[in-house]
């Protein structure tokens, strides 16, 4: 019920900013359901670790409960922050709504069991980073940088795209732990699979060779980048990874691409 309650009040939270007038009540109300949904990730940590049956929507492992609190935690104080930050910028209610909004989807992305409802939250991970880079929209360096931003992460998620057509023809369901139960199923599957999925997180964390959009996404406000680009994003394909690591390490050519691209990374 913890993880329900928190999805819950970040998109109601978010779609009820687009309609407030008064800045005072959107800054309190951002402040106060990034808090709560803090306070909930915590408590969701807390709770003793349950099995994860085949079959349930959101996930309740030590993995999901990390990135969750990381991704909310992380998210309150930012949100706190852009109170004096944003205090005198006019576009207050977009960037508290899309804020809450990308909060609300990360969560769900790292919480659920569900391939496509994953993919959906990738999506809108993506979409919400690209519209807060090019916040400022006036500026042309921050239109380039929000396009760039999108097209970029777009080529990783083609990847992400034609991994999931794969895995929905061979076994025949999206959901997760029946899909990794399966894994040994696959047969010469396996490494094109698992090449698919590291496109799609070298994309979304900014790794070699598709980390061109990060040095031009710090066009959008200091939180943005604080929020997508140092806390939260950037860790979607190291979770994305993380999730489906027992399938991908059925592929010895997969896990020394994967090290090879991280040494270059690292040097770059």
């Amino acid at each position: 019920m913890i993880p329900e309650l928190l999805l819950l009040e970040l998109f109601i939270a978010s779609a009820t900013i687009t309609v407030l007038k008064q800045r005072r009540l959107v800054e309190g109300l951002s402040v106060i359901a990034s808090l709560t949904a803090a306070l909930l990730s915590i408590a969701y940590i807390l709770i003793p670790e349950k099995t994860t049956q085949i079959g349930v929507t959101l996930y309740s492992d030590a993995l999901s409960k990390l990135m969750l609190g990381v991704v909310n935690v992380l998210g309150s104080l930012i949100v706190i922050y852009s109170v004096g930050y944003m205090n005198h910028d006019p576009s207050y209610r977009r960037y508290y709504s899309l804020m809450l909004f990308f909060i609300a989807s990360m969560s769900l992305l790292v919480l659920t069991t569900n391939l496509l409802i994953l993919y959906v939250s990738w999506e809108l991970v993506g979409v919400c980073s690209a519209l807060l880079i090019s916040f400022w929209w006036d500026k042309p360096e921050a239109r380039k940088a929000g396009l760039k931003a999108f097209t970029v992460t777009r080529i990783g998620d083609i990847g992400f795209i034609a991994a999931i057509a794969l895995l929905l023809t061979r076994i025949g369901t999206s959901n997760i732990p029946l899909i990794l139960d399966s894994a040994t199923e696959l047969g010469d599957l396996i490494t094109p699979l698992a090449i698919l999925l590291l496109l799609a997180a070298i994309g979304k964390s900014a790794q070699f060779p598709l980390f061109v959009w990060l040095p031009d996404a710090m066009e959008g406000p200091t939180s943005v980048s604080a929020l997508i680009h140092a806390a939260t994003m950037v860790k979607a394909g190291v979770y994305l990874l993380s999730r489906f690591y027992p399938l991908i390490t059925l592929s010895s050519k997969a896990l020394e691409i994967v090290v090879c691209l991280a040494i270059i990374t690292i040097f770059l």
